[in-house]
């Protein structure tokens, strides 16, 4: 089975923030590819929060120099075709791509009917509903230890996400 966790992060938390990063990573019968596709993205215009900027460490004029979604959205496409996807919010995550892909003209990844997605703040509710799904104490809970300095924000947290949804499993 094809497997592609996502993350991402945004210019805010409103409805009409921009996506401002991609992780991906991908795994095939419970185990890690090495295949992934991370990019920062230029918001078009769209400021960063305070909040946003606290959190990534990225700044307006920083993603300035990067692509805008419409030219990584392709392949963006092409890389979770036919994947199980796994998101640590799925309705944030993905109502934030599929609204970037609408913008294009480009078809939903999900739609409120498909099963596709797992949710991983979900699945801790369910089995473990005595703990908070705050991604750190959750972290801490379960020992999961990413320090890649190397790696974005976005991509330790799905790198993550990956060692906590495997120890849940």
């Amino acid at each position: 089975m094809r497997r592609v966790y996502i993350d991402i992060a945004t210019t805010g938390m409103e409805a009409d923030d921009r996506v401002i990063e991609v992780a991906l990573i991908e795994e095939i019968d419970g185990e890690l590819t090495g295949k992934s596709f991370n990019h920062l993205i230029n918001p078009d215009g769209k400021p960063m929060t305070e909040a946003a900027i606290d959190v990534t460490d990225y700044s307006d004029n920083f993603l300035k120099q990067f692509p805008q979604f419409y030219e990584i959205a392709d392949a963006l496409l092409k890389f979770i075709k036919d994947a199980e996807l796994v998101c640590w919010n799925v309705n944030y995550d993905l109502s934030n791509l599929n609204r970037e892909l609408y913008n294009l003209g480009k078809p939903e990844i999900l739609s409120s009917n498909d099963a596709i997605a797992t949710d991983v703040r979900t699945k801790i509710r369910k089995n473990h509903p005595h703990l908070s799904t705050l991604r750190h104490h959750l972290y801490l809970h379960f020992d999961v230890m990413v320090n890649h300095k190397s790696m974005s924000w976005v991509q330790r947290n799905c790198l993550r996400m990956i060692i906590l949804y495997q120890k849940l499993n």
